[in-house]
């Protein structure tokens, strides 16, 4: 067999001569190693603080090894219950959420959701906070939607470990009590940045619904919004997550969301557009402001500060997943009922008026009025006013940096990114330590592709604060665009390190980054390992089976490489990528006419994929 080892040069037109070569020279049987320049190939930014990504292949890159496919798929340790296989609208979750959401009556009044049944016995999950100062003996009881009252047996509140902000709680009763499905699908929130081929960006936003007993308002708030984050990078604040205050401080969030929350409603369900139960709230994004309007500290807490604040940010929630993974052991796991199908996609004309809970500040003539009357508006997807809003607090005060950050914030989800690099870099000027701030700008030069600029800016933050895994995961991903891979490596790894001692879970998406980066590097035994825990967290990640499929295909396994595409197709059949990666890998298996009909079905998806074209020309 022979090995051909070749320095391909920068020049696409003499990359298109190499390929053409290793098409038709190529002798069968020889190995062909291709050394191109390292060139990024996909990642997704948002603006800060939310930043995610993931990379895809273009190029052959082929070496002999043996290797197996075992391990690669998740084994759920429940029973998968039917699907759900009718379409609800908002009123019928409304209806499903009212049913299965209870108000707890005691010294720190919050929500649950009734997830399980046996006999007469309820059992209702809740925040760990909302029930951490109950003594066993002391009286609590639930309130169910028929306005009844249930004694709750103290002796038998169940707390998570390692400070998890989730609670399980019993109460008795002859009625007959609906109880949530859960939904253990994870929704696909990434997209996809290509140098060479463009943008592809994942439109759907799905909607999802809180509900909830807010302090002082007489009926059960239920409000939608759109799903965020699943992954913890969009939490402004990592104080949250600090394992050295866990005493005060609970673990676990990962969720974020737009939805309109309050007081009262740590503890709530946050349901799928199914009505299926998919995290249990407890945290708001917030500043706690003294009376010179300087922030004191930042908080994620929906519940009970003493002092004035004001919320500039999202809702975040503890993923139902996280109670799962506890529960195989617990004899809960055989009551409840799990899907893990995804939910339909919701019509936004589908979507009344959000609740809004009352703002802190009454008073028109004070800018943090505005601040949070803009941050209300921008959740509701009304950002022309949001703007108005934080515009009016700059007018009333414009040396009050978070308003500035605010608009920068607001202006990013408008994709205005200079605009919103300008407002988060006036709030720097006003308060050059503001963290928050500058990670607004590097989000911001990120989308801007002026990737070592949104490089320093993110320095600068970490500078402050290098404790939060998403600032590490984002600095992975510039240093990705700037062909810096063993420092992007680096970074990831120390992402991972952050998450872990936060007691978060890995992360699929560095994971599957971790993977590539360590492909461009010519280390696909590595590489497959991280991809396979990629996929044994989540079974349905199309771009992990993609990436395998690749280390596999360079380790020599061509049958291996082919059976990963197969999976990614299966999963996402509308990627003219993975098409083509399964072209190459059947040319290797010398299946020439199926190899040139995966490049056509590349070419369906896309008439423009210009490898795929190239590939078919060079097999003519």
């Amino acid at each position: 067999m022979a090995l051909i080892i070749v320095k391909a040069m920068s020049s696409k037109i003499f990359r298109n001569a190499l390929l053409t070569f290793a098409f038709c020279l190529l002798p069968r049987g020889s190995a062909l190693v291709i050394i191109l320049p390292q060139i990024p190939q996909a990642f997704t930014p948002n603006l800060a603080p939310v930043q995610k990504y993931y990379f895809s292949r273009k190029n052959i890159q082929v070496v002999n090894s043996r290797e197996s496919l075992s391990g690669a798929s998740l084994t759920l340790p429940y029973t998968l219950a039917q699907p759900t296989n009718y379409e609800l609208t908002p009123p019928d979750i409304e209806t499903i959420a009212t049913t299965v959401t209870v108000k707890l009556l005691s010294s720190t009044p919050g929500s649950g959701v009734i997830i399980a049944r046996q006999g007469n016995t309820y059992y209702v999950l809740t925040a760990r906070h909302v029930v951490e100062s109950i003594l066993p003996g002391e009286e609590m009881a639930v309130l169910t939607h028929d306005g009844k009252e249930h004694q709750v047996n103290t002796n038998n509140i169940q707390k998570l470990p390692d400070y998890l902000d989730l609670a399980l709680v019993e109460f008795s009763a002859e009625e007959d009590y609906q109880v949530v499905t859960i939904s253990s699908y994870q929704y696909p929130l990434y997209q996809t940045r290509d140098y060479e081929l463009g943008f592809q960006d994942n439109d759907h936003k799905p909607y999802v619904f809180v509900a909830g007993w807010a302090f002082n308002n007489p009926k059960l708030v239920f409000n939608p919004g759109i799903l965020f984050d699943n992954s913890a990078s969009a939490i402004s604040n990592p104080d949250i997550l600090n394992p050295e205050k866990v005493t005060q401080d609970f673990r676990g969030y990962e969720l974020t969301y737009t939805n309109l929350t309050s007081p009262g409603m740590s503890g709530g369900p946050v349901l799928d557009s199914n009505g299926r139960l998919i995290a249990i709230h407890g945290r708001a994004d917030g500043k706690e402001i003294d009376e010179n309007d300087q922030i004191i500290r930042e908080y994620l807490v929906e519940a009970g500060l003493s002092s004035f604040r004001i919320k500039v940010g999202l809702s975040a929630g503890i993923p139902v997943q996280t109670f799962l993974n506890w529960a195989t052991t617990q004899p809960i796991k055989a009551m409840i009922k799990i899907e893990n199908t995804p939910p339909p996609i919701l019509d936004s004309s589908l979507i009344n008026n959000s609740w809004q809970p009352n703002l802190e500040v009454t008073s028109q003539d004070n800018p943090l009025y505005w601040l949070e009357l803009g941050n209300q508006y921008w959740r509701l997807n009304r950002f022309s006013e949001a703007i108005a809003a934080f515009d009016q607090a700059i007018k009333i005060n414009n040396q009050l940096s978070l308003s500035w950050f605010a608009k920068g914030f607001a202006l990013g989800f408008q994709q205005e990114y200079e605009k919103a690099f300008g407002a988060c870099a006036r709030a720097t000027q006003i308060q050059p330590d503001d963290y928050n701030s500058w990670r607004c700008q590097a989000g911001a030069l990120q989308q801007l592709q002026r990737y070592d600029a949104a490089l320093e800016a993110l320095n600068t933050a970490m500078g402050y604060n290098g404790k939060n895994p998403a600032d590490w995961a984002t600095k992975g991903e510039l240093l990705f665009a700037l062909q810096q891979y063993p420092e992007a490596l680096s970074a990831f790894t120390e992402a991972r390190k952050l998450r872990s001692s936060y007691g978060l879970p890995d992360s699929r998406v560095i994971l599957n980054n971790q993977g590539l980066i360590l492909l461009i590097l010519a280390q696909p035994a590595e590489a497959l390992l991280v991809l396979r825990q990629a996929i044994a967290l989540d079974s349905n990640y199309a771009t992990a089976w993609n990436n395998l499929g690749w280390a596999l295909s360079d380790l020599g396994l061509y049958e291996e490489s082919l059976e990963a595409y197969n999976q990614a197709i299966k999963i996402n059949p509308n990627s003219a990528n993975t098409w083509y990666n399964r072209g190459i890998t059947l040319y290797q298996l010398q299946l020439d006419t199926e190899a040139k009909a995966s490049f056509e079905q590349a070419l369906r998806i896309d008439p423009n994929y210009q490898p795929a074209l190239e590939a078919i020309e060079q097999l003519k």
